[in-house]
């Protein structure tokens, strides 16, 4: 778009700008009108979307701690948790987790995970699809990590116990195929296997792991929703979350560096390349100075914005400002949009008005 000043100043009457000004002054206010009637449910939008999120995290953090270095199944069977997000740096479809079993037979367990599921069929279906795309680049996470070795691949869908029972069902509806895991929460944080009620051997082998001992073993494991703060395909909010991670060991002042920010995410993505920690690094610091949550100081340090000392606190100014940033962005894009109307409607006037000056002259 022009830059106002200059398109107005292109108006070859000043009728026309005066009418110009005058719609472009109306179209802002009912754009801040409109914007203040949707602005309930866009807030509840953006808190729905940080919820799912965390739920997502929780089933995905679920899944994964067993097979971590001291887990119980990698302890016990010799499985080994490799990587999130396997195929990020790919930009194609992803499924959220890659375990491999070095110890006896070799075997990959590629899992997608489901904080909540309110359609099964459509949560398969999408999985499904993600398998396809894991199916064509096996070479790729053959040789990228898992050192070459050519192994069985089982697919797993992990979800919250509530959604285990219909998920099961609408698999074997669908020809099975895909391995349910469920996480419960009634007596602690435990992962388990949902075995399939049917008498359809065909169907029942395709739906457990070929590995016997690991289908015994996956009955109410004890596990853990917090291993990691976020992961490569989080949302931006999980990953601010890191901001309010950083006062620890740090001075009573809120201050921090760079580096301080970094060890955190080095913790949470261990699996990851040095360059892409910079750059998730980065993006969180800079996007925690567009929220103002952190300010950078002369000295380099940067510091957190808030009166707070206490995680709760931190947590609850950097969800306000998170919020605020969002619906501010919101508006503006609404205000640019109908500021572009204008302009286009104001455009077509100028020819019009031009065009009648070249026949009257």
């Amino acid at each position: 778009m022009q830059d106002d000043t200059e398109f107005v100043s292109s108006f070859p009457t000043e009728d026309l700008k005066k009418q110009y000004l005058q719609a472009k002054k109306s179209s802002i206010r009912r754009a801040k009108k409109e914007f203040k009637r949707e602005e309930v449910e866009l807030r509840r939008r953006l808190e729905d979307g940080i919820r799912t999120d965390r739920e997502h995290r929780e089933i995905l953090n679920a899944c994964i701690f067993p097979f971590m270095r001291d887990g119980a199944l990698s302890l016990k069977l010799g499985y080994r948790f490799i990587r999130a997000d396997p195929l990020y740096e790919q930009k194609v479809k992803n499924m959220d987790f890659l375990i491999l079993k070095a110890k006896g037979a070799p075997q990959v367990i590629v899992g997608e995970a489901k904080g909540s599921i309110t359609d099964p069929a459509e949560a398969i279906d999408g999985t499904r699809e993600k398998i396809k795309v894991i199916e064509t680049h096996k070479d790729y996470v053959n040789k990228n990590y898992l050192g070459g070795a050519v192994t069985p691949y089982e697919y797993v869908l992990g979800v919250n116990s509530v959604d285990s029972v219909e998920t099961c069902k609408s698999i074997g509806r669908k020809g099975g195929g895909l391995i349910t895991w469920h996480v419960g929460w009634s007596s602690g944080t435990k992962l388990s296997l949902a075995v399939p009620e049917t008498k359809d051997a065909k169907l029942r082998q395709s739906v457990m792991h070929a590995d016997n001992e690991l289908n015994k073993a996956l009955h109410k494991v004890e596990t853990s929703t917090e291993s990691f703060t976020f992961f490569l395909q989080s949302h931006k909010y999980s990953k601010l979350l890191v901001l309010t991670m950083v006062r620890k060991g740090i001075t009573s002042d809120l201050t921090f560096t760079f580096q301080d920010v970094r060890d955190i995410v080095v913790e949470t993505l261990p699996y990851v390349e040095p360059k892409t920690i910079d750059e998730e690094t980065q993006n969180i610091i800079s996007l925690g100075e567009q929220i103002e949550f952190i300010k950078k100081l002369t000295d380099g340090r940067y510091k957190i914005v808030s009166r707070h000392r206490d995680a709760d606190g931190l947590e609850s100014d950097l969800k306000k400002r998170w919020l605020i940033y969002q619906l501010r962005a919101k508006l503006e894009e609404k205000v640019q949009q109908a500021i572009r109307n204008v302009v286009e409607s104001f455009e077509l006037k100028k020819k019009k008005v031009y065009t009648l000056d070249t026949y009257s002259n």
